[in-house]
């Protein structure tokens, strides 16, 4: 097919000649000037760039360029599963994120009342201590040592009881 001119080129492509202008400005469409200084534009180089209208969907009535053929209903099919999958997804994270934010703010409840009852425990008032009479050495003597001779005799009769059981229990039987 031979080269076309600029108005040849718009007619064919369906654009004014000013887009056609620019895109060959701007490098988009190559074309070469002849010796009378008119572009001299090759088809296959204005096809590139621009579709033939006869090639080029009619948005108005379809929406799709292509017939639609078994394969594409079932990557239709396939792609509607995939979103209900995905959907399902979407609503599990969205049901895991309000239940986390629910056991989150009632762990910082239970941490804060752990907090008010730990202070109620330990925190008490200064208390004076009572001022208690100092023990002659007379009443303090005596129950101790009574006490001291109470805790000898125990451990005395415990160790009698402990070697006696040794004892029978370390011969042999007849």
């Amino acid at each position: 097919m031979p080269p076309l001119t600029l108005n040849q080129a718009a007619r064919e492509a369906g654009k004014s000649k000013a887009t056609l202008l620019a895109a060959i400005r701007g490098g988009r469409l190559s074309a070469p000037k002849d010796e009378l200084g008119r572009y001299q534009i090759d088809p296959a180089e204005l096809f590139r760039v621009y579709l033939p209208p006869a090639q080029r969907p009619d948005m108005e009535t379809a929406t799709d360029p292509m017939p639609p053929t078994t394969e594409t209903a079932l990557l239709r099919q396939k792609v509607e599963f995939l979103e209900r999958i995905l959907q399902g997804i979407e609503n599990e994270r969205n049901d895991l994120r309000r239940r986390l934010d629910t056991e989150s703010e009632a762990r910082e409840n239970a941490a804060a009342e752990i907090h008010r009852l730990t202070l109620m425990l330990t925190h008490s008032p200064k208390i004076e201590p009572k001022v208690q009479p100092v023990p002659t050495a007379n009443q303090n003597d005596r129950p101790a040592l009574v006490r001291l001779w109470l805790w000898i005799a125990l451990a005395a009769v415990l160790i009698g009881a402990v070697f006696a059981l040794w004892l029978a229990y370390s011969r042999p039987l007849p």
